[in-house]
């Protein structure tokens, strides 16, 4: 299914921050085996120190040819290295708690999935979890050093 954005490797060594970003990414790329991907050293010494997050737009999770149609977990539109270091389970839960919540929001008002806002997904985000949002690796970090 081809989505409205396909999150890179370029998005995560940038650490880029999206409009519609909807989840926090501090996993650098992880490619296991050089025998299926040829990688350059500067892709494969670019997992993060975790000083910084990238953000994975909401675009990578719904649908560019159906409508209401979207993905969650580890199904994001992405490249190869944008999926290596997007795959892991923190960030997949992340993606699934933004797109139920955007689900949510969409079912109740009637609306397209793809016209819901970070900030609407955010407030219903703040109001369920009572403002303890869910930090990034990067922001724990922050916070507990």
């Amino acid at each position: 299914m081809k989505r409205l954005y396909v999150f890179t490797g370029k998005d995560v060594k940038s650490h880029r921050k999206f409009s519609d970003g909807v989840v926090k990414g501090t996993y650098g790329i992880d490619i296991h085996s050089l025998e299926t991907q040829k990688i350059t050293p500067e892709v494969r010494g670019s997992v993060s120190l975790y000083s910084d997050y990238y953000g994975i737009p909401l675009g990578a999770f719904i649908s560019n040819d159906l409508n209401n149609s979207y993905t969650a977990g580890r199904c994001f539109s992405s490249d190869f290295e944008g999926q290596s270091a997007g795959r892991i389970m923190p960030t997949s839960a992340g993606i699934g708690q933004a797109i139920g919540v955007a689900s949510a929001i969409s079912f109740e008002s009637g609306g397209p999935i793809r016209e819901i806002s970070r900030d609407e997904i955010n407030r219903d985000l703040d109001r369920i979890t009572d403002k303890n949002s869910i930090f990034s690796l990067a922001d724990i970090l922050k916070i507990n050093y």
